[in-house]
């Protein structure tokens, strides 16, 4: 997952580059915090001035690698949501993807797994209009819906409602 969001992020700063991307400050942050900014191990600048982010060594898992999938993903939600213009003025030249990216990570974390849970919830309020509003059911002993969830079970939720609105 985290290979394919550097790749992701690189093409992300080189569309910045070109054309000035909206998120590709956010993408070189994300790469210089978590390596792979370039598959060039340099240690200076041009200048001669030391590297002050992580060496510069490619396709490496980063120090932290949770941190690193959850800023991953917080990022890839912001480019799903203003890639689709972009991508239409641009098509020729970029090939982002976020949104596969974020359903490999549901899938790989089995965040979408079972029927009733946040993901699943989330995905369904938005496919039949409703406003977001995290919640899961739980079915034993009885059919109930929660609303006290946990940070993890609320950022399920709303991947689930973002998803939705990307599929419709």
């Amino acid at each position: 997952m985290e290979i394919v969001a550097r790749e992701i992020f690189r093409d992300v700063l080189a569309a910045h580059y070109i054309d000035g991307h909206p998120f590709g400050e956010e993408a070189d942050l994300w790469l210089k915090t978590h390596g792979g900014w370039l598959p060039d191990p340099q240690e200076m600048y041009d200048d001669g001035t030391p590297l002050t982010q992580p060496r510069d060594e490619g396709d490496r898992v980063s120090k932290d690698p949770e941190k690193a999938l959850k800023e991953a993903m917080g990022l890839m939600k912001c480019l799903g949501e203003c890639d689709y213009e972009y991508m239409q003025d641009n098509a020729d030249f970029m090939d982002f993807r976020p949104h596969e990216w974020l359903v490999e990570y549901a899938r790989k974390y089995s965040i979408g797994s079972v029927h009733g849970c946040p993901y699943d919830r989330g995905g369904a309020d938005r496919y039949y209009g409703r406003s977001s509003n995290p919640h899961k059911w739980t079915f034993a002993p009885s059919f109930a819906e929660v609303y006290d969830l946990s940070a993890d079970e609320i950022e399920a939720y709303d991947l689930g409602f973002f998803l939705m609105r990307l599929q419709r």
